[in-house]
């Protein structure tokens, strides 16, 4: 199939965002965020500007990196990087789309979005322009790919595309933390370990291990929207009964609970907060 590498640029005023509609084409009449192709030996940042200038004779600021995203149309595989950006003038003038809208949060929807531009919107614009949404963890460029009409996130630890549930996207976003931020060895990570008890059959959501390849922390997840309550609790020490780790934590990416095993004294004490690496 044949791949197109894009990069897309989301015009930020307020909490409105720069809606284009397309003038030409298969998919004339249909919105998108504007942008284009790569040239050789430019970066995305470059690329960026030049398209806008090319589109819309107006400067912008490249501002950050939002994601990447993955989309499979009939004809070809598109990579759309995106990037927020803001207006460095306000006059503009559309050059090859046919119209043009800011769009708040409650009319985003009311076009009808190009769907490797939708998948943008359905996943990280949302938390950005509208932080009551978002995690207590840092942003990351987050891989998301559409399979089959559902939408798939990367995982670096099981190194492949999985189903893209609200608590998978804690999950990666808590892996991520883990790594970039508290500074955990990825190699000692794993996603969706398999543990029994009994004629029972367990998934431990991430484990890390020591140097040894010992289990050295449980964490369990849930989705946002999922309060932490006891169960949860209860859910993880019904994986300690196996593993005996130091520490377990308990995340619903809003909320993070992490506590130390004392053996010797059979209790435990909940931390402040989630120990770097180097402290454990």
């Amino acid at each position: 199939m044949k791949q197109i590498e894009v990069v897309a640029a989301i015009i930020c005023k307020g909490d409105k965002i720069f809606a284009t509609q397309r003038g030409y084409g298969e998919w004339k009449d249909w919105w998108e965020f504007p942008g284009g192709k790569m040239e050789v030996g430019e970066t995305p940042e470059e690329a960026l500007k030049r398209e806008i200038k090319e589109e819309l004779s107006t400067e912008i600021s490249v501002d950050k990196f939002l994601c990447t995203v993955e989309y499979d149309y009939p004809q070809f595989h598109l990579t759309m990087h995106c990037y927020l950006c803001s207006l460095m003038s306000e006059a503009l003038h559309l050059n090859e789309h046919e119209a043009a809208r800011w769009l708040s949060k409650n009319d985003l929807k009311s076009v009808k979005w190009l769907p490797a531009d939708l998948e943008v919107i359905d996943g990280k614009l949302m938390d950005i322009l509208y932080p009551q949404n978002a995690l207590n963890l840092p942003p990351y460029e987050a891989r998301i790919s559409k399979e089959g009409g559902r939408r798939r996130i990367f995982d670096v630890l099981r190194r492949r595309y999985v189903a893209l549930t609200p608590e998978e996207w804690v999950r990666q976003h808590f892996v991520h933390f883990l790594v970039s931020k508290k500074g955990y060895p990825q190699g000692l990570l794993a996603n969706e370990v398999e543990l029994r008890l009994g004629d029972k059959s367990l998934r431990c959501d991430t484990l890390l291990y020591d140097k040894e390849m010992a289990p050295r922390m449980i964490i369990e997840y849930k989705a946002p929207h999922i309060k932490i309550q006891q169960k949860t609790f209860d859910q993880v020490v019904a994986y300690n009964l196996l593993l005996r780790v130091d520490y377990l934590v308990v995340s619903n990416g809003l909320e993070h609970y992490c506590c130390r095993m004392d053996y010797e004294r059979r209790s435990y004490t909940f931390l402040p907060d989630i120990p770097a690496y180097g402290e454990l």
